[in-house]
């Protein structure tokens, strides 16, 4: 992987078309796929009128059926469903039904390939339009297409990498949803008890100094007030119950909730925030290398005249060639010092 160049950095109005704020090769590549979204809409035009067409002529032969095999009283022939002109009509709508149906798989075909490209492209835009960090420039990246494993051609090398991004998937949403050392909770907890206690402790200073009674905190109530058409808000001070009893009952309390943190723990997949953190970056690395492959493949693949479509949810930088990098304006002289932020190799 080799930055091509220092990047291109804009501070360009919103309505800025996105290709235009790209390096050249990636504004090109977003352009393409714009285009082939549009090629593709376009080629399902026709086939739905075709559709909409036998339709009609359906539509037509259903009544011509219908008037056949209708009582002379109300305007029909009383033909019978085995009549040669029943069943002339009923052989059309039968064609018409098969004819429209492989209409519409051609038209389901086009009009998915025009809805997934059309989910990209909008991911790239949105991307390119409110995906870059104050102060980063987009820079383009060069992806060697990675050398096929012996019998392995470029689908099922491609497929390879969507399951080796499904896993990374998964690996996310494990690192993501795994529960925190009951250490952690429990210092947590204990540190939220001593806050309740040391608020709602009562004061005997009136009492010792002055033979006044003694005071329990209060806290500040709030409620919704509402008369027909009028409503409003109340408040009362009232006495802080819940920190007198952790207060009165710190140990007792604390016993019950660390008893509790145990029943739900478990250490065993446990993340504390630092290891969560670095567990995430670490996938979030590999599933963009991995994404670069995939995109390298594609395009390998293109170039031999073979289409694979693009996942609508692929990461914009992996499909477009890009970097985000940071440039910050050097003290010793006027060149900008230019640092990997994200997607460096």
């Amino acid at each position: 992987m080799s930055i091509l160049g220092a990047g291109v950095g804009f501070g360009t109005l919103a309505q800025a078309d996105a290709a235009d704020r790209l390096p050249k090769s990636a504004g090109e590549k977003l352009r393409a796929l714009r285009q082939a979204r549009d090629d593709a809409a376009n080629t399902a035009r026709p086939i739905f009128q075709s559709i909409e067409d036998k339709r009609a002529e359906r539509r037509d032969c259903a009544n011509r059926l219908r008037v056949l095999t209708d009582a002379r009283g109300i305007g029909g022939f009383s033909l019978t469903p085995d009549d040669n002109q029943c069943k002339d009509v009923q052989k059309s709508i039968e064609r018409l039904d098969r004819e429209i149906g492989r209409l519409r798989e051609a038209f389901d075909l086009r009009s998915d390939r025009a809805g997934t490209i059309g989910q990209l492209v909008r991911s790239l835009e949105d991307f390119v339009q409110v995906g870059r960090p104050p102060g980063c420039v987009f820079a383009p990246v060069e992806i060697e297409a990675p050398v096929l494993r012996k019998g392995e051609d470029i689908a099922a090398a491609i497929e390879n990498r969507r399951r080796r991004l499904r896993e990374l998937s998964a690996d996310k949403h494990a690192a993501e949803s795994a529960l925190t050392p009951k250490a952690v909770v429990k210092a947590k907890a204990e540190r939220q008890i001593d806050a309740l206690a040391t608020a709602g402790a009562p004061s005997v200073l009136n009492s010792v100094g002055f033979d006044a009674a003694f005071e329990i905190p209060t806290v500040t109530a709030k409620s919704d007030i509402r008369l027909e058409k009028e409503f409003g808000l109340g408040f009362a001070e009232i006495p802080d119950t819940l920190g007198l009893i952790a207060w009165t009952f710190r140990d007792q309390l604390l016993a019950a909730i660390n008893a509790e943190i145990d029943r739900h723990s478990d250490d065993e997949h446990a993340l504390d925030d630092a290891t969560r953190a670095e567990r995430l970056a670490t996938i979030a690395r590999d599933a963009l290398a991995v994404g670069r492959e995939e995109e390298a493949l594609i395009c390998l693949a293109a170039a031999s005249g073979t289409e694979i479509m693009r996942r609508p949810n692929a990461d914009p930088r992996a499909v477009l060639g890009l970097e985000l990098i940071s440039t910050a304006a050097s003290r010793s002289g006027p060149m900008a010092t230019v640092t990997r932020l994200i997607g460096g190799s």
